[in-house]
């Protein structure tokens, strides 16, 4: 089950994915105002429920599943 911070994660990698659904990590950071290194332990997490494709010191990719949640969430809100 995902928590409240991980869908407010998950929308703001839908909001900031590029046309390949890539996103720099530091983008996220910077949108939500946190810390790299919290981007970095969220992104193990969210990839562990296969909502991104994630490699360390690589883009973020959103899955079908992530762009799904995504399109929800932000429809949602």
């Amino acid at each position: 089950m995902l928590t409240s911070v991980m869908k407010q994660y998950m929308k703001h990698i839908y909001l900031l994915a590029d046309p390949t659904d890539q996103v720099i990590p530091l983008q996220v950071a910077n949108a939500l105002g946190v810390y790299p290194s919290a981007v970095s332990r969220m992104t193990r997490k969210l990839a562990d429920y296969g909502l991104i494709k994630y490699e360390h010191y690589r883009n973020l990719r959103l899955t079908k599943e992530g762009k799904q949640l995504g399109q929800t969430l932000v429809k949602h809100h």
